[in-house]
């Protein structure tokens, strides 16, 4: 990809899948990893050397969280429902809409917001790495 400080980068493949080989002539290459469709993605330099395997790992700190408004914790999830999460200053990370969305974060502080029937909810959480769970937001009357 085009880096301001190679006007020459260029996208050499995009879509590689993991333990996927992939020969590249020598030269350094700027890897970025994506997991999920949000804002876990990771970054990284990459030296091939002529005749050598070069084998490149990026872990992902990121969890998969289901989203949920209830009337009752451990409730069933009311339809139809627009929730938005947003970093702790405002920016949109990602919206969705539906009784219990599921989306990829990295770790972080976040705010969800819920809009259901006319009312908005909102609830602060926290994705640590590898933690897959429900992220709930009850209904209060």
């Amino acid at each position: 990809m085009p880096e301001a400080q190679n006007s020459e980068g260029r996208l050499v493949i995009a879509d590689a899948k993991a333990n996927d080989m992939i020969r590249l002539p020598e030269g350094t290459y700027h890897v970025v990893s994506t997991y999920g469709d949000a804002n876990a993605i990771m970054r990284s330099e990459l030296k091939v050397e002529s005749g050598r395997v070069t084998e490149a790992t990026l872990n992902h700190r990121a969890a998969t969280v289901t989203l949920k408004l209830v009337g009752s914790a451990g409730g069933e999830a009311f339809a139809g429902t627009a929730f938005s999460v947003l970093t702790p200053g405002g920016d949109v990370i990602r919206e969705a809409i539906g009784a219990f969305p599921s989306v990829t974060l990295a770790e972080g502080e976040y705010v969800l917001i819920a809009r259901h029937e006319g009312k908005v909810y909102t609830r602060e959480f926290k994705i640590e790495s590898g933690l897959d769970r429900d992220i709930e937001i009850i209904a209060t009357p």
